[in-house]
């Protein structure tokens, strides 16, 4: 798993413990569903702008990203 996969990965997680979905991530950072999906999978890396957004929303501490 690269680095990337599990950074999507935790987001996926506490996206979810959060009842939110793609669309709601989307929304909130103003980006596509397609793009949450890929930074989700790994396949497309999250500006530190938005990952420091996300985080605070999912109430993730960016260090464990």
């Amino acid at each position: 798993m690269t680095e990337l996969q599990r950074m999507g990965y935790k987001i996926k997680d506490a996206r979810l413990k959060k009842k939110l979905k793609q669309k709601d991530l989307a929304m909130f950072l103003g980006k596509s569903k397609s793009t949450i999906s890929c930074y989700e999978n790994g396949k497309k890396r999250i500006s530190i702008d938005n990952l420091k957004k996300l985080c605070n929303l999912l109430e993730l501490d960016i260090s464990s990203i």
